[in-house]
């Protein structure tokens, strides 16, 4: 018997694409990792025992490995690759026994490779990225700075006769090899794990597709946190696109966002046609992670949203800061405000006639911010927009980061001015969306995010070091509207975000999807998000939450004060034991 590997690492993919070619002779294994052994070295009264103690390490059944080894007219049959280094070790052990009570696995060979190997499994999975078969970084740092991680190869230039034998006697150059740099994050990982199992548990318990958080220093721009759910294991990514069956019922529990597929006649996933999804006779079958290769993408720097009434504390402090208002100033809330076509409500559709900048923002009226959007006009609503960083790259140093999009004021119709100032008809990503409230934490200034703590190049450090791009709003500004965001927290909508004895700065939002004809409207048709910063007076860090299509309660609409608020309360909670930050109030 020959055999010879035709690939390795194969995704499934891959692996149905082949199947579809039914070519003779070519057979698909379906395990994607690789170990050799040699069969002819394993004697029938040891076959049991070494398939038995494999199987225990390997995680296959113990009759397959046994197959495997059975004696046959070949040398090396290979059985896994990719080992963890412990697993290694333990079957290194086993081979080469120290003890007498072991039985060392006679034929069985460990082959030296050279892989990524990720110790720490899915944590910050998103930020890392993974290698992929071919080495090449994907996702994440390892996408961003992959030509900075793997370093160059070494070479030798030099002359040669017709047969291509070297001449020694001609000229030669040599390259040397060079090291790719080590990058140091800022992520804390104790942080990083903390947050991440906070915020893959509240996805679940509250039906939402995806949700991220990101914890930032809003002085230094340091990202100490960035974590998204589902998040996956980048040594062994091409789990993500495991397929499992649905029963009936839970293809009719299924959220609308579900891919669903079924297998073609040549027994290949294809997607679901809708006449197909009541009929019972053909089976349905999902990515197990719900999101598939999805899960690879970092949602807080490559996916926009519209952020909702978490946007209109910047707008807020736009005006305060041009002297168009204060916090006492007052305005008539009396009804919807018509523009053009439209009619603007309050959320609630509950109207308070006089009412102070303070209340807008507590009760968070969209009628109250379409007051302060109308002092402000578009040029300037525009000019602190840029300013804030709503035009320009982050530049995080991740893949895939997506770039501010912004329409030009002159563009704007006097719908989409009002919409804007209360974060709708404007996308932005969460990294965009916490970097300028950053300002309204820092005193006033915008601060370039970096996840990067410093490169490691020849044994020389290099540091990253903070960037004040320009001040945006002024100190007093800033201590205005972090007083307003307490009163949001201690009389507003934010109450469930509050903590004894802390003073935190925060604000919901709530925000429709919008679709082909219009906003959607009914269950898993918003995203929630709050944002917060603390100490308020003296901010330390600065803290996002959002849960993309959460259906928790049953109700049409799922509320940033049901869901985001009381996720971001602990978060902070942990942190402030964590940095064991005193009370304040």
């Amino acid at each position: 018997m020959n055999f010879v590997v035709l690939w390795r690492d194969a995704d499934e993919d891959l692996i149905a694409d082949i199947k579809n070619e039914e070519l003779d002779g070519v057979y698909i294994n379906d395990e994607t990792f690789l170990i050799y052994a040699d069969p002819t070295l394993i004697s029938a009264k040891e076959l049991d025992e070494t398939a038995r103690i494999l199987a225990n390490h390997l995680k296959k059944p113990a009759t397959e490995i046994k197959a495997q080894l059975s004696p046959r007219d070949v040398r090396y049959v290979f059985i896994k690759n990719k080992l963890s280094p412990d697993t290694s070790q333990k079957i290194k052990a086993l081979i080469s026994p120290e003890g007498e009570n072991e039985i060392g696995l006679k034929g069985v060979v460990l082959i030296p490779e050279h892989w990524r190997y990720y110790p720490e499994g899915n944590l910050a999975s998103q930020v890392i990225g993974y290698m992929d078969r071919n080495n090449f970084g994907q996702y994440g740092i390892e996408g961003y700075m992959n030509s900075e991680l793997e370093g160059k190869k070494g070479s030798i230039i030099s002359e040669s006769d017709p047969s291509g034998r070297q001449i020694t006697v001609g000229e030669t150059e040599i390259i040397e090899a060079v090291d790719g740099d080590s990058i140091v994050l800022t992520i804390d990982r104790i942080v990083q794990r903390e947050v991440e199992e906070i915020i893959a548990q509240k996805v679940e318990e509250f039906g939402a597709d995806s949700g991220q958080v990101i914890v930032m220093d809003p002085h230094t721009g340091a990202i100490i946190a960035m974590a998204n759910a589902p998040s996956f294991d980048p040594n062994n990514y091409a789990d993500s696109l495991k397929m499992v069956k649905l029963t009936q019922e839970e293809v009719e529990k299924s959220y609308r966002t579900t891919r669903l597929f079924k297998k073609n006649e040549k027994n290949k996933y294809v997607d679901i046609e809708e006449e197909d999804k009541e009929n019972e006779e053909v089976q349905k079958y999902a990515y197990e992670n719900r999101l598939g290769n999805g899960v690879f993408k970092n949602r807080t720097v490559s996916e926009y949203y519209e952020p909702g009434s978490v946007f209109k504390p910047l707008i807020m402090a736009m005006a305060l800061d041009a002297n168009e208002v204060s916090p006492e100033t007052t305005f008539n809330d009396t009804g919807p405000i018509k523009s053009d076509i439209y009619f603007i409500k309050n959320s609630d559709e509950v109207y308070h006639g006089i009412t102070t900048m303070t209340q807008v923002l507590e009760k968070s009226l969209n009628t109250g911010m379409i007051r302060v959007s109308q002092k402000l006009g578009m040029k300037l609503m525009y000019k602190y927009l840029k300013d804030y960083g709503f035009a320009e790259y982050t530049n995080i140093k991740l893949a895939d980061e997506e770039p501010a999009y912004l329409k030009y004021y002159g563009d704007w119709s006097e719908t989409d001015q009002f919409n804007i100032s209360f974060g709708q008809g404007i996308v932005v990503t969460p990294l965009q969306l916490i970097t300028a409230w950053s300002v309204l934490a820092n005193g006033g200034k915008l601060v370039e995010p970096h996840i990067v703590n410093a490169v490691i190049r020849d044994d020389q450090v290099i540091e990253t070091e903070p960037e004040v791009v320009h001040r945006v709003i002024s100190q007093e500004t800033a201590t205005i509207i972090s007083s307003m965001l307490v009163n949001v927290i201690k009389n507003g909508h934010g109450y469930r975000a509050d903590i004894e004895g802390h003073l935190i700065a925060g604000k919901t939002g709530t925000a429709q999807i919008a679709g082909p004809g219009g906003f959607e409207t009914g269950i898993g048709s918003t995203t929630t998000t709050f944002m917060g910063y603390f100490p308020a007076l003296e901010p330390e860090y600065v803290v996002l939450v959002k849960f993309d299509r959460p259906r928790a309660f049953g109700e049409e609409d799922t509320w940033a004060s049901n869901t985001a608020a009381p996720t971001f309360k602990e978060v902070v909670k942990f942190l402030i034991d964590y940095y064991k930050i005193e009370p304040t109030e």
